[in-house]
């Protein structure tokens, strides 16, 4: 139900909005002001130049009212006071301020008005119903601090050393008297939750301590993921051996030779070594040795084969 009044709302928004500057320039024509227009240029027969420049100022007027969502942190009563002020710029009554303020109002103000709107009919009740609902709360520095220190939580990727020195900071500015056990507390309170971790059951008197046991607990990590990394791209030296099977037929795997190929270049051929005849003595008499006789007679005899007698 609330949805749907909300829609509506939103429609009557957008169709108020475009039928804005309708109303003004209705208003700026109902002070005697006549326009004709001829076949080449429009004719203004009555105060042209101060009527258009009202009518540029109107606009400006409607487009910078700002508009109130309900945020604890905005002030109702500066943004009353404004809206009022353009509004009796523009020269609104007391019933056109009552139309028209839904139109600048979103989130749960907007809200508020969807619920109330058959009660609250008069504007001096629609404001007071608006400030009773929206009060502003005035926030100290000192507040503010604090919210900042319960909001600060050190990030995924922020290194302890920078952590410590926002909390450290937000801790001076909140309290400059504030003890190094209430620091150490708002600094685990913060802190990530894997180095908590790390250090949970650790004792820390004083902050600079738990600075320097994070990060050196910070740098164990970095060469650990280092490590971690080097060794996920390194190829392991075994990789590519083949498969031992341990059966009890296991034989050792058999490679072939690698094929010759021959040489780039004809090999080198060591030149002939000179040697005299005389270095050789002769051969003995007993030696087998045969040396062919040209000066003896070469008539072919007959041959005499061993074992078989012969009668001439």
């Amino acid at each position: 139900m609330l949805a749907a009044e909300l829609r509506e709302a939103q429609q009557r928004a957008a169709a108020q909005a475009g039928k804005r500057n309708q109303r003004h320039a209705a208003r700026s024509r109902s002070r005697s002001i006549s326009i004709s227009n001829d076949t080449t240029l429009s004719q203004i027969q009555s105060s042209p130049l101060p009527v258009i420049m009202e009518a540029q100022q109107y606009s400006k007027i409607i487009d910078t009212i700002p508009v109130f969502s309900g945020n604890p942190h905005g002030n109702i009563h500066e943004w009353l006071d404004l809206v009022v002020l353009k509004f009796d710029m523009i020269g609104y009554t007391a019933i056109q301020k009552r139309r028209f303020i839904p139109q600048y109002l979103t989130g749960d103000a907007l809200k508020l008005h969807l619920s109330h709107r058959d009660q609250l009919q008069g504007w001096d009740d629609y404001c007071v119903a608006l400030v009773a609902a929206f009060p502003h709360v005035e926030t100290t520095s000192r507040d503010m601090n604090l919210k900042l220190l319960r909001d600060r939580k050190q990030g995924i990727t922020e290194s302890f050393t920078d952590y410590y020195t926002a909390i450290f900071a937000l801790c001076y500015k909140h309290d400059d008297e504030m003890t190094d056990l209430q620091i150490l507390d708002w600094l685990k309170a913060g802190m990530n939750l894997q180095l908590y971790e790390r250090l949970q059951g650790e004792e820390f008197v004083t902050p600079q301590a738990l600075l320097r046991r994070a990060q050196r607990v910070e740098l164990d990590t970095a060469v650990l993921d280092a490590r971690k990394r080097e060794s996920n791209h390194t190829v392991p030296r075994n990789k590519w051996l083949p498969t031992v099977n341990r059966s009890s037929n296991w034989a050792p795997p058999s490679f072939s030779s690698p094929s010759t190929f021959p040489p780039a270049y004809p090999p080198l051929i060591p030149p002939p070594i000179p040697y005299a005849t005389n270095n050789f003595p002769p051969p003995a008499a007993s030696s087998t040795f045969y040396s062919p006789n040209f000066d003896a007679d070469v008539t072919p005899r007959s041959r005499r084969i061993v074992g078989v007698k012969t009668n001439f």
